[in-house]
């Protein structure tokens, strides 16, 4: 394979689960201790470029107010992306749906795309989505032992078992990258990835899934 798949839990990358709330309130009650400290800043060769993936709605906005008053205030920078732009909230609009399926692959594709041309000294690519908390300089110290110039697409490893739905057959049992914990690419298959993006596009359904399979 031309491309590195490295699916492995990288407790640096995040979490993301059902109950956002509980989620938020467990790091936040821990936020001085051990592995949920927030990172400090990873220097100035910009290692990651960070982009999140959200949707409009209040519920989505609580979620970036508190990304932004935790984790993404820190390290690596960071922009948020939806359908729709919201100067407030600082979320930059894309020309895409706003639904969970064809709408959250154009805003993973778009937003990789704005990502490379905002973040251009980034060796590697972080998609997240807005319940997603990303341990910056953690992260950057664990993707050191990855070779940033090759092709390489890590997440945590995630199964599809929908194989009752139509959209998924064609992906039911195939391994790829869970789209909630997050998603790093390095910046040469993140090039090569968007050079792609009318073909990727026109099949994707759900994003994680079809990105992974995509990449194989």
């Amino acid at each position: 394979l031309r491309v590195l798949v490295a699916l492995a839990v990288l407790p640096a990358l995040g979490c993301n689960g059902q109950n956002s709330s509980a989620q938020w309130s467990n790091l936040g009650a821990n936020r001085s201790v051990g592995r949920f400290a927030w990172s400090a800043s990873v220097g100035e060769d910009e290692t990651l470029g960070i982009y999140v993936v959200t949707s409009s709605g209040e519920e989505y906005a609580a979620r970036i107010r508190h990304a932004r008053r935790t984790w993404a205030q820190f390290g690596s920078p960071v922009i948020f992306v939806a359908a729709t732009a919201d100067r407030e909230l600082g979320v930059e609009g894309l020309p895409c749906p706003d639904d969970e399926g064809r709408g959250v692959c154009c805003k993973t594709l778009l937003g990789l795309r704005l990502s490379l041309e905002r973040f251009p000294r980034a060796r590697w690519l972080v998609r997240a989505v807005d319940d997603t908390v990303v341990f910056g300089k953690n992260l950057a110290r664990e993707l050191r032992v990855f070779d940033a110039s090759a092709w390489i697409y890590i997440g945590a490893p995630s199964v599809t078992l929908l194989c009752h739905i139509p959209k998924f057959a064609a992906q039911c049992g195939e391994l790829h990258a869970g789209g909630g914990g997050g998603i790093v690419l390095s910046r040469p298959l993140a090039e090569e990835l968007v050079r792609h993006s009318d073909e990727f596009l026109a099949h994707c359904r759900h994003d994680d899934v079809f990105l992974g399979q995509y990449l194989r």
